[in-house]
């Protein structure tokens, strides 16, 4: 290889591996996560309830990092009684869509009072600010998608910034798709993910 070429290619790799000059955003507080939850759990008792008064309940478990299992999803697994259901715009819906009901709306409220999350470190149970999420959003496209393509990976970039709500994982667009967590841990190494873990860890 020309000493040019090879001192190109080495640029290239170290830029990869170099600390982003783009700032973190401070992480949210516990109040600030807990506001937040209590506004989303305002909004979905706005969805699910019967728009009178929010039930008062107390925790049985704080749901965190470390819990064993998923009791929430358990709780609400439970309280529908079948499986494939989801939330939509009615509330609670079977896997045809079928609105199940204010009983069982009511029933899943409760599971998400009876198992909060631990908001201790709001960053652990996946809990991030829209600041920190558009910071992720931005090394996507200024690092993590430029770094995949020059390993040869077919996936899109995006020309626009984030929008709170907007979900984007650049690993879920490869194509072609890795077929082994061989090649998964090889495009990790070389094309590692943003340091706050707002999308899932990629591979099989």
């Amino acid at each position: 290889m020309p000493r040019a070429a090879a001192l190109a290619a080495l640029v290239v790799l170290l830029a990869g591996c170099a600390p982003d000059p783009v700032p973190l955003p401070p992480p949210l507080t516990t109040a600030e996560a807990e506001q937040i939850f209590a506004q989303r759990n305002e909004q979905l008792w706005n969805l699910l309830g019967d728009h009178g008064s929010m039930p008062e309940v107390e925790p049985v478990e704080l749901v965190g990092a470390a819990t064993e299992g998923d009791p929430l999803q358990d709780c609400m697994d439970r309280a529908v009684g079948i499986a494939g259901w989801g939330i939509g715009s009615s509330g609670v819906e079977g896997p045809d869509g079928t609105p199940l009901g204010a009983a069982v709306n009511r029933a899943v409220f409760v599971c998400l009072l009876q198992y909060p999350y631990d908001l201790s470190d709001p960053e652990a149970v996946g809990v991030f600010s829209d600041q920190q999420r558009a910071w992720v959003w931005d090394y996507q496209r200024r690092r993590l998608v430029p770094c995949l393509q020059r390993l040869g990976y077919d996936v899109d970039n995006r020309d626009w910034g984030y929008t709170t709500g907007d979900r984007w994982d650049p690993y879920d667009e490869l194509r072609p798709r890795p077929a082994t967590q061989r090649d998964w841990d090889r495009i990790v190494a070389e094309c590692p993910p943003a340091p706050l873990a707002v999308n899932t860890v990629p591979g099989l």
